[in-house]
């Protein structure tokens, strides 16, 4: 059954969309984080002069980094606040107990502060009950970007300053190029896919100065972006055909993919019985294969940090483990603090060199399959040409390639 509108739990909000083309500067299209980071940082030092407190949403990690840093140069440190997921979960942890003490609701009667700036990757789309006064986000699928929408004027009376009175959300990730096709960051195409990406594109750009009531038209812009009817102007018609040709092959590749590991049959999930529901569940599954059950795409690895410091080890609270890295019992705790996911390009790196748990970890019932990353004193490591630095503000900076 598709649902084109419905009746609303909540009165609706008038978002005001507004388009920050990207300032692209390479023809090779690249991704311009740099550039398009003092781009937001200037618009957010206008916006928020009077105060208020906004959420950026970037699309990958570097994005979030390079953001946070130019906003560090126009706001005091306090005020700017950075989350993803290449944080280790202690800082996570930490970062997000402070910002949803911050912005969360509150029935205390608690002020929020007075000018904050949060810069966060996916992680801020569901799930993180926060009040956003203004949020700048990357383009993502109309589903998803409706999702960040949420976290806009989220919590009913909380003050906001005049200027944002209305709650606004400014799409970056695109730069338009008259009625031409515009162009969109390839980074982002390459998690969600140009077709879906166009067609999100052609919505923003058509609401660009103008807006839509959320959430009464929420399920109206899913049907469009999702529909097989042509959306986007005539002169995207052709590349937009193209995308779409490659997302409904790449869609059928992702089912057929997962189709061993399914419990009964696409479209019988709804049967009366239990009957063949465990047709597909025969067999072994080999190392590895568990991970397909929960996660789609590019594979990725979680490490364990470390530093090497003189002739021992030390976790990264800065406690020292044994000359082999023995862990005692009241010591788990902090190593686990320095659980961290690397990038996807490096998880051949880890397979080539074999990373795998410390010496002193190998009888350990919790640490014998962890797979450890040796930091130095700099708190740096090498790995197939790629430079990995854990920076206690940045988190987990990844540079070159492997």
């Amino acid at each position: 059954m598709l649902v084109e509108s419905a009746e609303t739990w909540r009165p609706d909000l008038e978002v005001e969309v507004r388009v920050l083309d990207e300032p692209v500067t390479d023809p090779g299209g690249q991704d311009p984080s740099g550039p398009t980071a003092e781009a937001v940082a200037e618009y957010l030092g206008d916006q928020l002069a009077d105060g208020g407190c906004a959420l950026v949403i970037r699309n990958t990690v570097d994005r979030a980094q390079h953001t946070f840093e130019a906003l560090r140069a126009k706001f005091a440190d306090q005020e700017v606040h950075l989350l993803h997921g290449r944080l280790h979960v202690g800082h996570r942890a930490d970062r997000t107990a402070a910002v949803l003490g911050a912005l969360g609701r509150r029935d205390d009667g608690r002020p929020r502060p007075r000018r904050m700036v949060v810069v966060a990757t996916q992680l801020a789309e569901q799930s993180f009950d926060v009040d956003a006064d203004l949020l700048v986000t990357d383009l993502a699928p109309i589903d998803l970007l409706l999702q960040r929408i949420g976290r806009l004027h989220r919590h009913d009376g909380n003050p906001r300053p005049p200027r944002l009175a209305r709650p606004t959300v400014v799409v970056t990730g695109l730069r338009r190029a008259g009625g031409g096709v515009p162009w969109l960051l390839p980074a982002a195409e390459r998690i969600y896919g140009r077709c879906p990406l166009l067609r999100t594109a052609a919505e923003v750009i058509t609401a660009d100065g103008g807006g839509w009531s959320i959430p009464g038209r929420v399920p109206e812009l899913v049907a469009r972006v999702y529909g097989t009817d042509r959306m986007v102007p005539q002169e995207w018609a052709d590349e937009e055909s193209a995308a779409r040709k490659t997302w409904i092959e790449d869609r059928r590749g992702r089912r057929e993919a997962a189709a061993p590991f399914l419990l009964t049959r696409a479209g019988e999930h709804g049967q009366p019985t239990l009957e063949g529901l465990h047709y597909a569940g025969r067999g072994t599954l080999r190392d590895g294969q568990l991970e397909a059950l929960v996660r789609d795409g590019d594979p990725s690895t979680e490490v364990l940090l470390v530093r090497r410091v003189g002739g021992g080890y030390r976790t990264m609270t800065g406690r020292a483990l044994g000359p082999n890295g023995e862990t005692a019992a009241d010591l788990l705790d902090d190593v686990l603090i320095g659980t961290v996911r690397l990038p996807a390009k490096l998880t051949e790196a880890v397979k080539r060199h074999g990373l795998g748990p410390l010496p002193g970890w190998r009888d350990h019932p919790w640490l014998r399959y962890g797979r450890a990353l040796e930091l130095d004193e700099r708190d740096e490591a090498q790995l197939d040409g790629c430079r990995i630095r854990y920076d206690s503000r940045l988190g987990l900076v990844v540079t070159g390639r492997p």
